[in-house]
């Protein structure tokens, strides 16, 4: 008989902060909070859930990954259009070229998806998206539950939206990209030890680090019925228009 290994998933959607030309907010808002909107990002066909759902039930662990003991998270990058059709899919990040390959391949059967939007019209955009490999320990068991911005990944969007701040030397000189962040989330929901693993730039990185500083306590992750100590990461994307 076949042993199921079970996998769990990241279900942290891409963050997007999109910094807005001067000269359509003056007299709106002072010049250190110009950032204060995000784009409606998009969105898999029926929400996050079901885009989950949707890798859980097509991805296979690859075997000499899983024979190895290779765990780690797959950051994926597409584009996705107008249309909602998704573009150009690749890793951008993640533990070895297996892993990341079958990420890439199971995301490639997602049916289109609802495209982001600006201004009451659909637009193409970059968007990152998480995918976790993880083999269970003996001890592991099916009722867990990953930490969790107080309000939802929404509201964790609109909290960075009304405090990021673009630099203004990357903004000057066109310096855009994803900062990939990581930190631990205790079990108390307190955020610690906050770094960057991946960045376009200095300047870009410390003022993802400032802005997730600012978070309050998270709803921390849960297992066999009780809070747990995690590590968490996701991405931020500055984007210019």
């Amino acid at each position: 008989m076949k042993k199921i290994i079970p996998i769990t998933f990241l279900t942290l959607s891409s963050l997007l902060v999109k910094a807005q030309k001067q000269d359509s907010l003056n007299n709106a808002a002072p010049a250190d909070s110009i950032f204060r909107s995000m784009e409606q990002v998009p969105e898999f066909p029926g929400g996050t859930a079901l885009f989950y759902e949707l890798i859980a039930t097509k991805i296979r662990y690859p075997k000499n990954s899983m024979e190895n003991g290779v765990q780690g998270k797959v950051f994926v990058q597409m584009t996705v259009k107008s249309t909602g059709e998704l573009d150009n899919i690749k890793a951008i990040g993640g533990p070895n070229k297996e892993l990341n390959d079958e990420a890439v391949r199971v995301v490639k059967l997602s049916p289109r998806w609802k495209p982001g939007m600006k201004n009451g019209k659909p637009i193409t955009i970059k968007y990152v998206v998480p995918i976790t490999f993880a083999l269970p320990k003996d001890d592991d068991k099916q009722d867990e539950q990953q930490p969790e911005f107080l309000g939802g990944n929404h509201s964790f969007g609109e909290f960075l939206a009304m405090n990021v701040r673009y630099p203004q030397y990357s903004r000057q000189n066109r310096i855009q990209g994803k900062v990939i962040l990581q930190m631990i989330i205790r079990d108390t929901g307190k955020l610690d030890s906050i770094k960057v693993i991946s960045g376009p730039g200095k300047e870009l990185n410390d003022e993802a680090i400032r802005v997730v500083k600012l978070s309050p306590p998270w709803k921390p992750g849960m297992k066999n019925g009780k809070p747990v100590t995690v590590r968490y990461s996701f991405p931020i994307t500055f984007n210019l228009d």
